[in-house]
């Protein structure tokens, strides 16, 4: 599994991004993975350029993710 969070500059805690199956069905705060790459859906990466100062953190695991 791959978990992407983000830490807006000026924020303590990380909001965790969506993994979506592809571009087209992306969401302002998503990411999907592409063969090797994991990729910022166009909104969320327009949002990140324009926060410079966030902090981006992509996690990987060989397992797959268990609801708390």
């Amino acid at each position: 599994s791959v978990v992407v969070s983000v830490t807006p500059a000026g924020q303590v805690d990380p909001v965790v991004y969506d993994q979506v199956p592809n571009v087209d069905m992306c969401t302002p705060m998503a990411f999907y993975v592409e063969g090797d790459k994991v990729i910022l859906c166009p909104e969320a990466c327009m949002a990140l350029q324009a926060n410079a100062d966030a902090e981006v953190e992509v996690e990987f695991t060989c397992e797959p993710l268990v609801p708390n």
